[in-house]
């Protein structure tokens, strides 16, 4: 992990990996290295992902394109 001092304040930047499973049609967020996770789910379809210190690291989307289809719509 990176850490930058901004305005006296330090800021941490995490790797962020985006994956998308075409078939399955899931997208996952992860925000820093893997680790052990606690799950909530949000919404339908929609799962968050937060470490045990309650931080988060992480979000996945099921069903992505028929969800991102539905909020596009002109």
């Amino acid at each position: 992990m990176e850490e930058r001092a901004k305005g006296g304040k330090e800021e941490r930047v995490k790797k962020v990996n985006i994956c998308y499973d075409e078939e399955g049609d899931i997208l996952e967020i992860l925000f820093g290295e893997p680790q052990e996770e606690i799950s909530e789910e949000l919404d339908d379809d929609v799962v968050l992902h937060k470490n045990f210190e309650g931080e988060i690291v992480g979000l996945t989307i099921l069903n992505f394109k028929k969800r991102f289809k539905q909020t596009t719509k002109l």
